[in-house]
This record gives C-alpha cells, sequence and structure tokens, in this order.
C-alpha cells in the first residue's frame, strides 16, 4: 500500500459488465471525485515501470513483442486462407480478370459477326426487291449474282465487268463506295471477300480512266493539251505491247509475269524503267480483271451444272411417277371390270 501512494498512476480502460453495459473502471482518484459511489467501478493501481529500464520495462517489451508477432502472425494466415502463399491471391484476381476480358471481347465479336450477317442478309433483300421494281443499281446486279444459293437466282448473263463498262463517272463513284461496304460486311467468306477486293480494284481503275478522259475533253474544249495527249505514242505502243503480253493468260500467270517485270525493274541491270513499270501497271489491273472474269466463271459453271442435274433429277422423276400412274389407272379399270 505504502509503496503503491509514492508511485503515479494510470487510468486503464477495462471493461467491466454491469446490468450488461460495459462501462470504465477508475482509479481511486476518480473514484474520489465521484464521492465514492460510482457505479461499476473498479479501483485498479497499475504501477509504471521502474526507471532506468529493470526487468518490469524488459517484460513489457517482450509481451507487446509477443502480441505484435501473435497478430501479424493471425493476419498472415486469414490472408493465406483467403488468397492462397505468398503472392497467389494477387495472380488468381489478375488471372480472373483477363478470362473476364477474353470472354467480353469473344462476345463481342461474336455480336459483331451475327450483325455483318443480318446487314448482308438485308443487301441480298434490297438487291432483289430492286430488281424486281426495274431499278436496279450496280451493286444489286453483281451481289445477287455473289450471293446466289443456286441457279435459279443466278444470272448468267450479268458479267461484273460489262456492267462496270457501262457506268458513268459518277455511277463508277457510287458503286465504289457499295462494294467497298460489301467488302466490310462479308468478313467470313475467304473467295467471295478476294471477288469484292477484285472488284473494287478493277472500278478504281475505271474511275481514273473515266476522269482522265473528261479531263482530255475539257481541255480539248479548251484548245489545250494534256500530258496523256502528250504521250499519246508511248501509252498506244505499251497498250498494245500489253494486250499481247496478257492475251490467253490467268490471274496466277499474270502474277507471276508481275513478279518478274518488278525483279528486273528492281535489279541492278534495270533498263528502260519507265516502259516496263507503264507496263506493270497495265499488268497489275489485268490480273485484277482475271481475276473478277474467273470467279464469275466459276459460280457460272458451278450453277449450270446443278441446273443440268436438277433438270435430269426432274426428267428421271417425270417418268417413275408416269409409270406409277399407268399403274394405278390399269389397277382401277381391272376393278371395275
Amino acid at each position: 500500500g505504502g509503496r503503491g501512494d509514492t508511485r503515479a498512476r494510470a487510468v486503464v480502460m477495462l471493461p467491466v459488465r454491469d446490468g450488461g453495459d460495459a462501462k470504465r473502471r477508475k482509479t481511486h482518484a476518480d473514484a474520489d471525485a465521484d464521492g465514492g459511489h460510482g457505479k461499476g467501478a473498479a479501483r485498479v493501481d497499475v504501477p509504471p515501470p521502474p526507471p532506468g529500464g529493470g526487468m518490469g520495462a524488459q517484460s513489457t517489451a517482450t509481451a507487446r513483442d509477443t502480441e505484435s508477432w501473435r497478430v501479424s502472425g493471425h493476419d498472415a494466415g486469414q490472408r493465406r486462407e483467403r488468397f492462397g502463399a505468398g503472392t497467389s491471391g494477387t495472380i488468381s484476381l489478375a488471372v480472373m480478370d483477363r478470362a473476364q476480358r477474353e470472354k467480353a471481347k469473344s462476345e463481342t465479336k461474336l455480336l459483331e459477326e451475327k450483325e455483318h450477317e443480318f446487314h448482308l442478309k438485308q443487301t441480298k433483300v434490297r438487291a432483289d426487291i430492286r430488281i424486281k421494281e426495274g431499278r436496279a443499281k450496280a451493286i444489286d446486279l453483281i451481289a445477287r449474282n455473289v450471293f446466289a444459293e443456286s441457279y435459279v437466282e443466278f444470272d448468267a448473263f450479268v458479267n461484273p465487268l460489262t456492267v462496270l463498262s457501262g457506268l458513268t463517272l459518277s455511277d463508277m463513284e457510287e458503286l465504289k463506295k457499295d462494294l467497298e461496304d460489301v467488302r466490310d460486311l462479308d468478313t467470313k467468306h475467304a473467295r467471295r471477300r478476294e471477288f469484292w477486293l477484285a472488284m473494287i480494284g478493277v472500278t478504281l481503275e475505271a474511275i481514273k480512266e473515266a476522269r482522265a478522259k473528261e479531263e482530255a475533253e475539257r481541255a480539248r474544249i479548251r484548245g489545250q493539251t494534256t500530258e496523256r495527249e502528250e504521250g499519246t505514242s508511248l501509252h498506244t505502243d505499251i497498250d498494245d505491247d500489253v494486250v499481247e503480253i496478257v492475251s490467253g493468260k490467268s490471274s496466277a500467270e499474270l502474277a507471276e509475269l508481275e513478279s518478274e517485270i518488278t525483279a528486273q525493274i528492281q535489279g541492278p541491270d534495270a533498263s528502260e524503267v519507265e516502259y516496263w513499270s507503264e507496263v506493270l501497271k497495265r499488268i497489275s489491273t489485268a490480273k485484277t480483271k482475271a481475276n473478277v472474269e474467273e470467279m464469275h466463271s466459276a459460280l457460272k459453271v458451278k450453277f449450270e451444272r446443278e441446273e443440268i442435274e436438277d433438270a435430269g433429277r426432274k426428267r428421271a422423276a417425270f417418268f417413275v411417277c408416269g409409270g406409277q400412274r399407268r399403274c394405278r389407272r390399269r389397277s382401277s379399270w381391272r376393278r371395275f371390270r
């Protein structure tokens, strides 16, 4: 008692249940301040550590370190139980996040493909409607054959190159835009995509040629000359040579010829570069036209064969049904006899 009177007194917060409520324990000084009638109050003397850091200070520090280690170990255990050892929790969350992004990306791609398919069907429907109503556009005639599913829908007399040659400059520009729109939508069918790309290339060359002719015509009206007219003799010679070179060649043969001329122009012993460059441009255009022509011919042969086979099946079915009908008639005559 006497030793405790010489030491400072500290206030310690300890829960004391009295009537279900946790209340604050008080020291002698607090109790005296309340007149000694504090309800639920308990007097606790907590001696401070002795000066100089004796055994009491060491025990307090050891207890504090032990408690700190226990709490940190408990928290670490909870983290391991929740996320796994080490940084696996962070990795797991990253993997889950990446998987969700991949799933969302695939779903978005699927929706885009479905949307493209829908617009392609609408393109075919609109083409059929305009053709039936007699107001068909160039893209309608071309797309109907490309998207044809049977010989009934295919028109063998509609050649894409023939359609293009009968267009004005404004119609060609409109066709180019329509072809690009269909190309952007038709992404799943590789062969059709090659056709659209080739047709766009041919249309671009036709537009370039039509603009050059219009420019030459305007210059003639004004009494001027153009670069095209100044180099008429050279262009005429090149055109004649190219016609002779590309005549009867397939797109694969023209592609091989194009590679040979390109290597010749880029080689160290290149000569007449201007001439061969112009020849190369015309061979490239001829190759693109050959691609379009070959794709159209392949569709034509396919549907002609399909039509012949269907006609043969119909003839066979007609003869079979005719024989059965005669047999049924004869049996009925016998029955009435």
